[in-house]
């Protein structure tokens, strides 16, 4: 069993809102990065779970927050020709 139910729920949500395409990819990432971070911080004694969960869903919130745009082409406008 999990030693972090809380935000292993939290990566699970932000999991969901990446596969389904509901917000940043960018925002979700990093916001994944910190929960990760702090589900080491609990693991490692440095923590408890209970002091970041708060943090963390106010993360996701954010994350949730951030609309979907998909990744645009990128081109070279030195070369491109718009006419």
């Amino acid at each position: 069993m999990t030693t972090t139910p809380g935000l292993d729920a939290v990566q699970e949500r932000l999991r969901a809102a990446q596969r389904d395409r509901r917000a940043s990819l960018l925002v979700i990432s990093a916001v994944g990065i910190e929960v990760q971070r702090m589900r080491d911080d609990v693991r490692a004694g440095r923590a408890r779970e209970d002091d970041l969960i708060h943090d963390a869903g106010v993360l996701l919130g954010a994350a949730l927050y951030t609309p979907y745009r998909p990744l645009m082409e990128t081109r070279d406008v030195r070369t491109s020709r718009s006419f």
